[in-house]
């Protein structure tokens, strides 16, 4: 694991490149500051989108060198032993001082959309961190709705970024499914044990619709 000041001492900024990754953590909460810290440090990129926080109201993520900005869920059963759900972006102090950073969309449960702007030209991408819990869950009911708002978030502004980054587990099996049209120059993807459910079904509508694949 490195250490504060060798983390301190990053240059991938004199790359030129930015390091993004995705992390399903399974409940980071408050109680485990440990874990979030090994977690991030050792994944080692510059932006760690993370789903299934399980942080309740106004709860952040503390790392040294990073900043959170998070959309944790709100409506929490009063029955319910902890919070659930939840997600974010885990963002090293460099990004921050190179990029304007600006939460566009933050209104629908298991979504944050983020806009970064480059201080010194004009380059600028949107980054979604989301999660569609499964379909058995009561938070899992409306992936068509889910997919709207992510699509929503495109569509208005797609022609305005460089790039799109939508990250996160969507929980939604397509099996062998073909994932993009016939005309698209993808990789086919590889599918483990061809199985399929409805929140699938809802992500190959918007796969399309918003020309992405797996």
């Amino acid at each position: 694991m490195e250490t504060q000041q060798e983390s301190a001492k990053d240059t991938s900024w004199l790359k030129g490149t930015v390091r993004l990754g995705h992390l399903n953590v399974c409940s980071l909460t408050l109680n485990n500051d440990l874990l979030q810290k090994g977690i991030v440090e050792n994944i080692k990129v510059d932006i760690l989108s993370i789903c299934e926080t399980h942080l309740k109201e106004n709860n952040k993520i503390a790392v040294d060198v990073y900043t959170w900005k998070g959309n944790n869920r709100n409506k929490i059963h009063r029955n319910a032993p902890k919070a659930s759900g939840g997600v974010g972006l885990v963002i090293k102090q460099w990004i921050l001082e190179e990029f304007k950073y600006e939460t566009i969309d933050m209104y629908y449960e298991g979504i944050l959309c983020a806009k970064f702007t480059s201080t010194n030209t004009n380059y600028s991408f949107l980054l979604l961190s989301c999660e569609l819990p499964f379909e058995n869950s009561v938070w899992g009911r409306d992936s068509q709705g889910f997919f709207a708002q992510i699509l929503s978030n495109i569509l208005k502004v797609q022609y305005s970024y460089d790039a799109i980054f939508v990250c996160g587990d969507f929980n939604s099996r397509i099996g062998n499914l073909s994932d993009f049209t016939e005309f698209d120059d993808a990789p086919t993807h590889f599918s483990l044990d061809g199985s399929t459910n409805q929140h699938g079904k809802a992500f190959l509508e918007f796969l399309n619709e918003s020309k992405m694949c797996v």
